[in-house]
């Protein structure tokens, strides 16, 4: 399973404090936003979500109606929302989360959260008990060039082979 990993949306180092407030989201096909389309919206407080499924089954069921289709045709149109709604819903979700001001972090592969959540905190761990890096306060120069009228890889100019 492939977890995405949000975090605190700060431009500072991590600290442990930030691991309270860090999000695991399963990237997987919801079956509850297929079976359960606008309610499940609703607890996930996706309301742009909610109004684009709203209008569209309704556009889709007066379109049946108006044209006087086949009725079987009217299953389709209550499914096909929440059948896209089901397969888009790690996206609407993890989209809600970078607006709501966290990251992504990175992404990891476990069997299930808690698997993930030991991974990922352990990488953690250890970029918090790491000190930074230093950075050297000057660089050696390089020695200059010596001229040459030849480019790239070939001899020099009356050099034996």
């Amino acid at each position: 399973m492939v977890f995405l990993v949000f975090e605190p949306g700060g431009l500072g180092a991590r600290t442990l404090q930030d691991a309270e407030r860090v999000v695991f989201l399963r990237e997987k096909f919801s079956w509850a936003a297929l079976f359960l389309g606008p309610l499940w919206l609703i607890w996930h407080a996706l309301w742009l979500g909610l109004v684009l499924w709203l209008v569209l089954f309704f556009a889709l069921s007066a379109a049946v109606v108006a044209f006087d289709l086949n009725r079987s045709l009217i299953a389709g149109a209550i499914v096909l929302p929440s059948l896209l709604l089901a397969f888009e819903a790690a996206a609407l979700r993890r989209r809600k989360l970078i607006h709501t001001g966290l990251r992504e972090a990175g992404v990891v592969i476990a069997e299930d959260s808690e698997i993930a959540e030991r991974r990922f905190f352990a990488a953690w761990e250890k970029e918090v008990a790491a000190p930074p890096p230093q950075v050297p306060l000057a660089a050696k120069p390089m020695p200059p060039m010596q001229p040459s009228s030849v480019l790239g890889l070939f001899p020099e100019p009356g050099a034996g082979r």
